[in-house]
């Protein structure tokens, strides 16, 4: 397919357009700048929290931010789409995390994320990923409208999050940190609406702009991207991307670490 045909570039963040130190390649605000330049809409498509994504990004409104695994879409700072979680829910989960030793939980919300019972070095180290993380003594009390359960075990071995919450949360989308095979041994699992994934959240913004899902290059390297690629040929997994999503991908591109992603945009667009 010629690169006149592309109206849409779509990349996931971490593993894919970041290296392992969290690093954007250094000319990628003037690739960005050039693709803008030939009506290519440029797509970040990652599970951090927008606030994260804007400001790694440094602020450019000229971006689409798919966020917490879709669900939240912003145009630069303009909000297109969200999908909260009901807040009932919301409530018994908090409870039901609260009463686990070893845990805590950060909500993620479009006015910000929150937490509670964080030990202060993890808090440190979470804000990578979620730049507005307000410490609450109670999380049940908050006024925002919440997408993105995320429970943290840090310190209980005897507790294994899946087994507790993926029956709870049948009705919800569910993922976890623990090993895809046995589902055992997770540091983190994430409740979220079941109709919630970077795939239909790009697909609400390829209907919004009229936009085929031919037209749409898409670059990522983890399970959380496969619903994208789903979606059509235009497909670049990374050389470091998970076995499951080189199996679909049509395209297997550079590692993270060597920005690959900037180069095969360079080649494509002759930037």
């Amino acid at each position: 397919m010629e690169h006149k045909q592309i109206k849409m570039v779509v990349v996931d963040m971490d593993g894919t357009f970041l290296n392992d130190d969290k690093k954007i390649h250094p000319d990628s605000f003037r690739v960005i700048n050039k693709l803008n330049e030939k009506d290519i809409k440029f797509v970040i498509a990652s599970g951090r929290h927008y606030f994260s994504l804007y400001d790694k990004m440094n602020k450019n409104n000229d971006i689409l931010y798919i966020t917490e695994n879709g669900g939240q879409i912003i145009n630069g700072t303009k909000e297109i789409f969200y999908d909260a979680i009901d807040k009932n829910f919301l409530l018994e989960t908090i409870t039901k995390a609260n009463n686990i030793t070893g845990t805590f939980l950060i909500l993620s919300g479009r006015k910000g994320s929150y937490t509670s019972r964080i030990p202060e070095d993890v808090y440190q180290g979470c804000k990578e990923y979620y730049k507005i993380l307000h410490k609450v003594d109670n999380l049940q009390l908050i006024q925002d409208d919440i997408f993105m359960i995320t429970i943290f075990n840090y310190s209980n071995e005897t507790v294994d999050l899946t087994q507790v919450f993926q029956k709870f949360a049948n009705n919800f989308g569910f993922s976890h940190s623990g090993d895809s095979k046995t589902h055992k041994g997770s540091d983190w699992v994430k409740i979220f609406n079941k109709n919630v994934n970077k795939g239909v959240a790009l697909n609400h913004i390829l209907q919004k702009y009229n936009i085929n899902d031919n037209e749409v290059m898409i670059f990522g390297d983890n399970m959380n991207d496969y619903e994208m690629f789903e979606l059509n040929q235009q497909t670049y997994a990374m050389k470091n991307s998970h076995d499951n999503l080189k199996k679909i991908a049509k395209n297997i591109i550079g590692n993270n670490n060597d920005f690959a992603v900037i180069e095969v945009l360079k080649d494509k667009f002759n930037i």
